[in-house]
């Protein structure tokens, strides 16, 4: 019997857990023309919520919001049965609104995804101090938004959070982010300023893509990757401390004008800036690499190669096809640009080794 009690007992939590759950997420409601949906009927806490439901486009719903000009969202709300407390911007809840300028609370903790996406007349964003996470596309498409300041609370923006705001000018990051993911600031033609987080240790593909208004970024220590088109087109931009172990796709600087000046500085740490800047020349005039000085390692053409030419442009097998025995010495053939060249130990060896090939 007391089994049995205890089941039921049980059961009847588990329900009445469900139905609080499900209850409050029905729980949605207008005040001062804004709509707010409960998140936690105990805790009291609530979020800025969508409008309207307009359709399902197979991968997320889309939502539509009539709001217009200013903005004021409070701290706290009368609803229902109890003052609550504003601690979200829901997911698109201001999508393709009118809205002009949006005042936050600090109470703010997540700006959910696409949550100002195609806001047009945004046109800036003071991001509350409490504020931890920027959903992926946040601010996607708000033409007109032209600053972003945000605390050091923040530890994570999403994918697009900033995609195509043509007239962003200045971003200050936090430096609680570790990754800026791809497409962060794609498009963003207009931004000149941007300070690198000192904790950032991944820039993401095409992360600042078309920023052709960017003249200096400095990297961090703690950088380690930086992806496939990250400086795409950033045509005036200068790179300072990339570090020495960092790994660069090979369209990372793409239509860059100081991207052997990027690059030299990168390796020069690793390799000795007299051989580096003599390597970098070489590619740069696209020179016979029969030239290179003797004693370049393998590894410096094939990073080199990568990053400065691109996989499609430069042929550096790192399999032998053949192989020479020199006296006491075995040799490895290698092919580069049709340029036959002899390393040994992983380094390139004097032209005098060629006499028997």
């Amino acid at each position: 019997i007391h089994q049995k009690q205890g089941i039921m007992k049980r059961t009847f939590i588990i329900l009445s857990l469900i139905f609080m759950a499900l209850s409050s997420k029905a729980q949605a409601t207008y005040v001062d023309g804004i709509r707010y949906n409960v998140i936690d009927s105990v805790a009291k806490t609530c979020e800025v919520l969508y409008e309207t439901f307009v359709e399902n486009n197979g991968s997320r719903n889309i939502y539509s919001s009539s709001y217009r000009g200013d903005v004021v969202i409070p701290e706290k709300v009368e609803i229902f049965d109890g003052t609550y407390t504003v601690v979200a911007i829901s997911e698109q809840a201001f999508r393709n609104s009118g809205v002009t300028h949006v005042k936050l609370p600090n109470t703010i903790e997540t700006i959910g995804l696409g949550a100002f996406y195609g806001a047009a007349r945004l046109c800036d964003i003071n991001i509350p101090s409490n504020v931890k996470e920027i959903g992926p596309s946040a601010f996607e498409g708000c033409r007109y938004l032209d600053t972003v300041v945000m605390s050091d609370n923040v530890s994570k923006i999403g994918s697009c959070a900033f995609f195509g705001c043509v007239c962003l000018k200045t971003v200050k990051l936090s430096n609680k982010i570790k990754t800026l993911e791809e497409r962060t600031f794609t498009n963003c033609n207009s931004l000149e300023s941007v300070n690198i987080p000192t904790s950032l240790n991944k820039i993401g593909d095409v992360a600042f893509g078309g920023c052709d208004k960017l003249t200096s970024l400095t990297m961090p220590a703690t950088l380690k990757t930086i992806g496939e088109n990250a400086f795409y087109k950033c045509k005036n931009l200068e790179i300072k401390g990339i570090p020495a172990t960092a790994k660069i796709a090979p369209t990372a600087f793409d239509l860059c004008k100081h991207k052997y000046n990027i690059v030299q500085k990168k390796y020069s740490a690793k390799y000795g800036a007299a051989l580096v800047a003599k390597v970098v020349g070489l590619f740069k005039n696209n020179a016979q690499f029969m030239d290179c000085p003797i004693g370049t390692p393998l590894v410096l053409l094939q990073e080199l190669g990568r990053v400065m030419q691109g996989d499609n442009n430069i042929f550096l097998t790192q399999r032998p096809y053949n192989e020479y025995v020199i006296g006491n010495n075995r040799y490895k053939h290698y092919n580069f640009n049709g340029v036959r060249m002899i390393f040994k130990n992983g380094r390139l060896t004097d032209k005098s080794d060629w006499r028997n090939i």
